[in-house]
């Protein structure tokens, strides 16, 4: 039964504003890692982990990673948004998580370019960087590199490099957000993967990375606000690092590596500040506790946006009771917040009230009809458990659902307290499984027609329908 009635509030998002695909996907969420080396685990041993797959055994998510190992810079993972190559945007339109690490090569490129055009016309990028990496520098080319390397951040290659990954990078996010406007987007900002030498010999090459790390942070920063996009602080995570991340060193001219890839440690505290960096996904009440019946429930519905706490307070006030202006807004936010224009409302609300375009909506799809002949809808009244299986049968109804089903009431006791108005939703909702009866000390149950649901009961009947429809 209880899959019919999922199937109703399905009809009723749909309907009336359109979930994110992931808003019933509450077993598993869906994690999308883009970018570059970092995010690909290049360098790293077979049996040791990559960030996004760290993340993955700290966080219930489902990985997908789109990253690439070796040189992927923004104009890259622009080229793949816009390709959709091997079916990219699919998997960022259905994101819950997406991770982006950027950047980094576009400033080593230009790094390399840079310190290729001091060593002569002959000498290119790509032999620069082979030389750095693997340690096969001879002394007059380092003996260059370290005259020059200070004046790095100021150059022209630098600043085109900046240039260019706003440029792809502001494009990348426009097409995400275009494609997902929920989920939490994270950018691991750019780490000094040459902080740890402590060698005075390599002091200028360690400072003038850093200066040129925080030109690209700072660049990266800059798209936070605007694309609603969250900062992972790889570079404090590093630089407070108890050990070497990045596996970099340097003895001597003939004994040295600056390859800047992270080592498995390094993995580690990226994911532990990616994760630092996501929204809690513990409710911030205080009158929920971990060992409460509710508050599995209470989670889900927070986790989910169909209930909040107090705007006052940090309760979510549990044991209170569930007006029926709380009852609106909550079937408003399941069915996706769709733009309201609030008509005319019963003599009793005020059209300026936090609660008006919740009752206008629910008033006009026909879930809540008022008292009376509608005239009035006493918004801050207690819902009853007859008047919440009343209001879900009605959406249903509205949208078409087969709410033919019914039970026999009579095994209840107190059956004969149901109203005559209710009697039907009542048999609805008790053969649908939305409401069942209290059990009384005596082995009898009771449906308890008139009692007012509390806000913690209704936080169980959504969880129940929709998340437990699922199982």
């Amino acid at each position: 039964m209880k899959r019919r009635v999922f199937g109703l509030l399905c009809i009723l998002a749909l309907c009336f504003g359109l979930l994110p695909a992931s808003a019933f996907a509450v077993e598993k969420g869906a994690y999308v890692a883009l970018g570059d080396s970092i995010s690909a685990g290049y360098g790293l041993e077979e049996e040791e982990l990559s960030f996004p797959e760290v993340i993955v055994q700290d966080i219930d998510v489902a990985l997908t990673n789109y990253a690439q190992p070796e040189g992927w810079t923004s104009e890259n993972l622009l080229a793949q948004l816009q390709d959709n190559t091997d079916g990219v945007m699919d998997a960022v339109s259905n994101a819950d998580i997406i991770t982006i690490t950027i950047g980094g090569n576009d400033l080593m490129d230009a790094l390399y370019a840079y310190l290729a055009a001091v060593l002569g016309e002959d000498v290119s990028p790509d032999y620069v960087r082979e030389m750095l990496e693997s340690g096969s520098a001879d002394l007059a080319a380092l003996v260059q590199i370290m005259e020059s390397i200070d004046a790095f951040p100021m150059s022209g290659q630098a600043s085109a490099a900046l240039l260019q990954l706003s440029d792809n990078l502001g494009a990348a996010l426009t097409l995400i957000r275009d494609a997902n406007v929920d989920a939490t987007v994270v950018i691991v900002n750019q780490y000094n993967p040459y902080g740890h030498i402590d060698n005075p010999a390599a002091a200028q090459i360690v400072e003038a990375v850093d200066e040129g790390v925080n030109q690209l942070n700072a660049a990266l920063n800059m798209f936070c606000a605007p694309y609603d996009v969250i900062m992972a602080d790889a570079y404090g995570a590093f630089e407070a690092a108890e050990e070497n991340p990045c596996d970099t060193y340097y003895s001597y001219i003939d004994d040295f590596n600056l390859d800047f890839h992270p080592n498995a440690y390094g993995h580690q505290l990226i994911a532990l500040a990616v994760e630092d960096a996501l929204p809690s996904t513990e409710p911030p009440f205080a009158d929920v506790s971990a060992d409460d019946w509710y508050a599995e429930s209470v989670t889900w519905v927070w986790q989910s946006g169909y209930m909040s706490g107090y705007d006052d307070s940090d309760l979510f006030g549990v044991n209170d009771v569930l007006t029926r202006a709380q009852m609106a807004t909550v079937l408003y936010n399941i069915a996706g917040k769709p733009e309201v224009e609030v008509g005319a409302l019963p003599s009793d609300c005020d059209p300026n009230a936090w609660y008006a375009p919740y009752v206008s909506w629910a008033l006009e799809v026909g879930a809540f009809n008022g008292y009376g002949d509608g005239s009035t809808f006493a918004p801050d009244d207690a819902l009853t458990r007859e008047q919440a299986a009343c209001v879900i049968m009605n959406a249903a109804g509205h949208l078409g659902a087969d709410i033919s089903a019914r039970a026999d009431l009579s095994v209840y006791p107190d059956a004969g307290q149901i109203h005559d108005w209710a009697t039907d939703a009542m048999s609805w909702a008790v053969a649908e499984g939305i409401l069942s009866g209290a059990e009384m000390d005596d082995g009898s149950r009771e449906l308890q027609p008139t009692r007012d649901c509390t806000r913690a009961e209704m936080a169980a009947i959504l969880m129940n329908l929709i998340a437990g429809a699922q199982g």
